[in-house]
């Protein structure tokens, strides 16, 4: 066994090692990285830190980030490439997530945007094996989703299924906090009080029109998911939830074990944990029990799991 590891050369990377410290922003660190007084405010530019997936298909490795097109590298000797659109299948300034799934032999990605910040558009592509020939590609336009933070998705015999937060971004925060480099982006996510969380059921054969939407519970934020399958007139999705919400602010609450209990939120427990939710698609009732009481996040299954029960 061998083992081999180079860093991915992105335009941000490149750049910043040449000029020696940090110059753009990223999701979850303020533009004043730094520490200069006057560094970087207004300059809103991100840079593609290729660091959450990576994928061989195609013969190329993928590294992938959610807000960005794909890094190609070679697999062999894992030099860098470039950003690639995937023989054109995704659109020139689009983006890919880097939670994809491998199912039926086919890579399936997804990439999401907001429009009017309110609209958001989920595009979906299923992946010939080992080719970049579209074998289905949907999109749905979803009107007033707002920042619903589609971070990861599921994938089972029929559906696509996404989880759409009951967050937004805080406008205010944003102007006065986020565009002069005080905060983060991902510190202007903020919990909307009343705003109901959904799940989105997409049908994998191309018809979006008959996509399903099922209200839930409005104090709860997934990022990930585990895995969806289909029994009867149900589906079953498995993802881990965090109770009471998602608050990226640093206080001392979020940086103790105390968080993880979920006192801030007034919860039991543990922060975190792995739950089901069962979609009926008869009634359009969901109802949701906890799998593991043990504070969790990133879930895996089985590959040859993916979209079966399981």
């Amino acid at each position: 066994m061998t083992f081999k590891g180079k860093f991915i050369k992105t335009k941000g990377y490149v750049e910043e090692k040449a000029a020696g410290k940090a110059i753009y922003r990223g999701a979850f660190s303020p533009a004043n990285v730094t520490g200069d007084l006057f560094y970087n405010p207004f300059n809103l530019q991100f840079k593609n830190i290729a660091n959450t997936g990576v994928v061989q298909w195609n013969n190329e490795l993928l590294a992938l980030w959610e807000s960005d097109l794909p890094h190609a590298l070679d697999p062999h000797t894992l030099d860098t490439k470039g950003t690639t659109r995937m023989d054109n299948t995704i659109a020139d300034g689009g983006a890919a997530s880097a939670h994809y799934k491998i199912k039926d032999g086919r890579l399936i990605n997804f990439g999401g945007s907001l429009s009017n910040g309110k609209d958001m558009t989920i595009k979906i592509w299923e992946y010939a094996p080992e080719s970049y020939d579209v074998l289905q590609y949907s999109e749905l336009k979803v009107p007033g989703a707002g920042f619903a933070f589609i971070h990861d998705f599921t994938v089972s015999d029929n559906y696509y299924g996404f989880y759409l937060n009951p967050c937004d971004l805080d406008l205010k925060k944003l102007a006065l906090e986020y565009i002069p480099g005080k905060t983060s982006i991902a510190q202007c996510i903020k919990m909307v009080k009343g705003k109901v969380g959904r799940w989105l059921l997409i049908p994998r054969n191309g018809k979006t029109e008959e996509s399903k939407f099922f209200k839930v519970r409005n104090d709860q934020f997934i990022f990930h998911h585990s895995n969806i399958y289909e029994e009867g007139d149900k589906v079953y999705i498995d993802s881990i939830c965090l109770e009471g919400g998602v608050n990226f602010e640093v206080t001392p609450a979020t940086v103790t074990m105390d968080y993880l209990k979920a006192k801030e939120f007034g919860g039991t427990g543990s922060w975190t944990g792995l739950f089901r939710h069962e979609l009926d698609m008869k009634s359009g009732e969901v109802s949701r029990h906890r799998l593991s009481d043990r504070g969790c996040e990133f879930p895996s299954i089985n590959p040859d799991n993916v979209g079966v029960k399981y």
